[in-house]
């Protein structure tokens, strides 16, 4: 089996002088990796983190090209049967290198504050026309996906780690019947946080958990008025310490306002919430289904409080076993099987051409 090589983000949004921006430039100069990202890496893989400018027009692009393939130089060295599973569509080249590129969409890349829409449609029409395939997180995604050209697109929504949030169960404290969480990125794009208001108000006992406006828009204001009325913030967690939290709560939110970006948002954390035995209450986002005493999708902003209040009130263990089997048929660990069965066919095509 070949090596695998991991390049983590190009930095697609135009950078702030924030604070938050500022040290994570300073992070990635030092080749340091958060302290919440910090998983084991497996046997044959290989992360690596490019020093490359994070503005990808005019002059910024050709020295880009260099350092990033500079950084990927031994993947660039392999020899045949090269694959590119790309997560952005920006690739500096790469993708004309590779003998199978697949790129998997997760999120509508456009819409997200702070990124060229522009950029981003021009490198998926590009990308099109080199990709084998393209996989998208929600069926909006997936037509977003037709429409920039791609021929062949696969519908994968976002699953979760399963397994992590199983081996946390264990060294969780005891689960309170009134607490609701929600872990992501705390960020007026995507949160409602009158809801959040609301559920508070209806009794429940709030928890979140997540990076504070990763987006570049100022989400610190609206956490700490939460926060002033007894919500709990755990700060950015790591995968265990999260999924622990998790085991300690009841009903996971999906506060998510309704717009052009998270029309497209396959939440991952529907799964993770379920793995761990939560009831799911989610605002109307297409991707979000609804899943009988299980994931409850409020009809309108005025249901998602009183579908909070009802779940806490009926909390309990009797219905994690089903829950859970909803999540490891989501799981990371199904779609791992997935991906290399469609590397498998895909070579075994190209073979045959």
């Amino acid at each position: 089996m070949g090596e695998t090589f991991f390049v983590e983000s190009l930095a697609l949004r135009r950078p702030t002088f924030s604070s938050r921006d500022l040290r994570r430039i300073w992070r990635r100069l030092r080749g340091a990796r958060p302290a919440s990202a910090a998983r084991a890496v497996p046997e044959g893989v290989s992360v690596l983190s490019p020093k490359v400018l994070p503005f990808h027009e005019g002059l910024a692009r050709p020295l880009n090209a260099i350092l990033l393939k500079h950084t990927v130089r031994q993947w660039r060295k392999s020899g045949k049967h090269k694959v590119l599973w790309a997560y952005s569509p920006l690739t500096y080249g790469l993708a004309e290198e590779a003998d199978l590129v697949v790129y998997h969409c997760v999120d509508l890349l456009g819409k997200v504050a702070g990124i060229s829409e522009s950029l981003i449609a021009r490198e998926e029409q590009k990308l099109a026309r080199t990709a084998q395939v393209a996989i998208a997180s929600s069926a909006i995604v997936r037509s977003h996906l037709e429409s920039a050209g791609f021929q062949e697109t696969k519908l994968w929504p976002n699953v979760a780690d399963v397994d992590q949030i199983l081996e946390a169960q264990t060294k969780a404290k005891s689960r309170e019947k009134n607490a609701a969480i929600f872990a992501g990125n705390i960020t007026p794009g995507k949160i409602n946080f009158e809801l959040l208001h609301e559920v508070m108000e209806a009794g429940a006992d709030l928890h979140l958990a997540g990076p504070v406006g990763e987006d570049g828009t100022r989400g610190r204001i609206e956490l700490d008025k939460l926060i002033a009325r007894g919500a709990t913030y755990h700060g950015v967690l790591d995968y265990p310490s999260l999924s622990r939290l998790y085991w300690e709560c009841s009903v996971g939110l999906i506060p998510y306002e309704i717009n052009e970006y998270t029309r497209g948002v396959s939440p991952l954390k529907t799964f993770e919430y379920l793995a761990a035995g939560l009831e799911v209450v989610s605002t109307k986002i297409p991707s979000v289904i609804p899943v009988a005493d299980d994931v409850h999708v409020a009809r309108t902003e005025a249901e998602f409080s009183s579908l909070v209040q009802a779940a806490l009130e009926r909390s309990g263990e009797e219905r994690t076993e089903a829950r859970l089997r909803v999540a490891l048929a989501n799981s990371w660990t199904g779609r791992g099987t997935e991906a290399r069965d469609l590397l498998t066919g895909l070579f075994r095509s190209a073979v045959e051409l």
